[in-house]
């Protein structure tokens, strides 16, 4: 509540949803101690989206909360998951997947989001994927672990 100034008047519950009927004086169960509990995590998160998120660049990551090398908000990127499956192995955090842009341009959203096993490509390490991208010739055949055939 505010005087007729627009200032706050002391001891005042002004939280959101106060007014709602949620939020129970006495009790902190507000969103942000319920979050902070851990209680509005993944599914449980107002703003859940399914656990599919794409990134800025297009990149399409997958919510997963027991991946050993997934980031701080628990997603791994989608392209990753799929080479481990072909695999049967985690990746290593070195390891680089490429597009490799059989169906659509290289640098396209399109082709960032065409996790088929035939556009990718897997690198030992980012060095190698770098030189990749200004000379395909300059990669030696060990830095290559797979090609985008199936093995």
């Amino acid at each position: 509540m505010r005087d007729k100034y627009g200032r706050f008047i002391k001891g005042h519950k002004c939280l959101p949803g106060s007014e709602k009927g949620w939020f129970k004086p006495g009790k902190h169960n507000s969103f942000d101690t319920e979050f902070k509990q851990g209680k509005c995590l993944g599914e449980n998160h107002p703003r859940w989206g399914g656990g599919i998120k794409t990134n800025y660049y297009g990149y399409i990551f997958i919510y997963q909360i027991d991946h050993p090398f997934r980031n701080k908000a628990n997603y791994v990127k989608r392209s990753r998951l799929i080479m481990e499956e072909h695999l049967g192995r985690y990746l290593t955090p070195k390891e680089q997947v490429h597009h490799k842009g059989v169906k659509y341009p290289i640098k396209s959203i399109q082709n960032r989001q065409d996790d088929r096993i035939e556009n990718l490509m897997l690198f030992k390490n980012n060095s190698a994927h770098k030189r990749f991208h200004y000379n395909p010739d300059n990669v030696k055949p060990e830095e290559i672990i797979f090609n985008g055939s199936h093995q």
